[in-house]
């Protein structure tokens, strides 16, 4: 599935079909030869199925895959298939879209030649609003919600750390 969506990409960004076919073979070729622990093939070949994997090579390509056919023409389905694809990212692994906007939005700003700048800010506010959520999750404190702390203090200090953390020496890192 990821491998297709890697040739369906490079078909909508008005590729070949042989250089999207050879591009997809040796984009998988390189993450066979890099699927060594903590290289970029080892998620692919080893746990694809884990969220990240999943965000980024499957969901990230079909997320770029719309903003080039919305950038080609912009009909109501294509942004409905935009922002559900921004959607997808969002609630799969909310890093891997922040990723994806950051890229988009050079996208359609290196690309805005072809269009209005009214069309391009559009794209930019949802793009940016597809952020909304994580960074809501992430930085407004609720009553409900407990702070997370990421200080080697407050996590040394933490029921059970013990077992998942370890300080190194009598250093302040973890």
């Amino acid at each position: 599935l990821s491998v297709f969506s890697w040739y369906e990409l490079a078909i909508s960004l008005r590729v070949s079909p042989q250089v999207a076919s050879q591009s997809s073979i040796l984009q998988l070729l390189f993450l066979v030869l890099l699927a060594e622990y903590l290289h970029p093939g080892a998620p692919f070949l080893y746990q694809l199925s884990a969220d990240k994997a999943s965000a980024a090579f499957i969901f990230a390509p079909v997320f770029f895959q719309s903003m080039a056919r919305l950038q080609e023409d912009p009909t109501p389905q294509r942004w409905l298939l935009f922002i559900l694809a921004g959607c997808s990212l969002s609630l799969t692994h909310p890093i891997i879209l922040a990723y994806a906007v950051m890229i988009g939005g050079l996208f359609f700003v290196l690309g805005a030649g072809n269009w209005e700048v009214r069309k391009t800010v559009t794209v930019l506010v949802v793009l940016c609003s597809l952020l909304l959520p994580q960074i809501l999750l992430r930085f407004v404190r609720v009553p409900t919600a407990q702070p997370t702390s990421y200080d080697p203090e407050g996590v040394l200090s933490q029921e059970g750390s013990d077992n998942v953390i370890s300080q190194w020496q009598d250093s302040p890192f973890y």
